[in-house]
């Protein structure tokens, strides 16, 4: 290895609707629709800059 070799050791993520890459990979093939309007997801008035805002 030299000073500018790169290794990714893994990786993370979310899959809608499955709890691993297989699942989410298999409904997708299968043609699952995993689209949702649920309260799975933050709220509308939650945002970045609301977040970082400096005091």
């Amino acid at each position: 290895m030299t000073d500018e070799d790169l290794v990714i050791t893994g990786f993370s993520a979310y899959f809608p609707q499955a709890n691993h890459l297989a699942e989410f990979r298999k409904k997708l093939y299968d043609g699952v629709d995993m689209v949702t309007d649920d309260e799975a997801r933050w709220p509308r008035d939650h945002s970045i800059r609301e977040v970082t805002r400096i005091p």
